[in-house]
């Protein structure tokens, strides 16, 4: 399911939140797909991909796809998203929905809104919370905390609760990015109702068009 923070996906929120009509585009190899607090890969590795249209409004669109296995015959998942991203002052702010396909009898299974908000704290000190729904029968709450150590050195930590099963979980991580694109991640994620995962990411991310 959705990708949360220490993942491919942030580090081109990042890139895109200055951008124009750019399209990005990146690649990753994790140890272990987690999504929500729980394995989405039985715990084997998945390589992931994702291309992604910026537009000088603060529209994008974009595709996101990891293989998965749930013991399932379903062997990829691709999320077709969309939003809106922008600036207030120091406030920063994406608006979004996820739809959420499968290759075996999921199918075109399900999707979420997503609402999130960042702001500085405090030096180098940044917390936000992000708010997520499917629109039908829950609403997830979802603080987060980051703080940019400098060199590229970055650590990451969230609390998600209010899920339909009223589980939480929480993840934290530590992340290196380099001047070319590629990044370095070590994320530990534990749930209420399910084991303690520690997984390892290796990704890339790419300007592919200028606007």
């Amino acid at each position: 399911m959705k990708k949360t923070l220490l993942s491919a996906t942030l580090a081109l929120a990042t890139m895109a939140g200055t951008a124009d009509a750019d399209t990005f585009a990146g690649v990753a190899l994790t140890s272990n797909y987690v999504g929500g607090g729980r394995t989405q890969t039985e715990d084997k590795p998945a390589l992931q991909t994702y291309i992604e249209q910026g537009f000088a409004s603060g529209l994008y669109i974009g595709a996101w796809a990891s293989n998965v296995d749930f013991g399932t015959n379903d062997t990829v998942e691709l999320d077709l998203y969309g939003g809106y991203r922008g600036e207030i002052g120091q406030l920063s702010y994406d608006i979004n929905y996820y739809r959420y396909l499968y290759d075996g009898d999921l199918g075109n299974c399900c999707g979420d809104a997503f609402v999130k908000v960042m702001h500085p704290v405090f030096g180098p000190v940044s917390g936000g919370i992000e708010v997520s729904s499917n629109l039908e029968d829950y609403v997830m709450y979802k603080p987060l905390l980051g703080i940019d150590l400098g060199h590229g050195f970055a650590l990451a930590a969230e609390y998600q609760f209010g899920d339909v099963d009223n589980e939480t979980y929480w993840k934290a991580g530590l992340s290196k990015s380099f001047d070319n694109g590629t990044s370095v991640r070590v994320e530990y994620s534990d749930r209420s109702d399910d084991e303690s995962i520690l997984f390892f990411t290796l990704s890339f991310d790419t300007v592919l068009l200028k606007g």
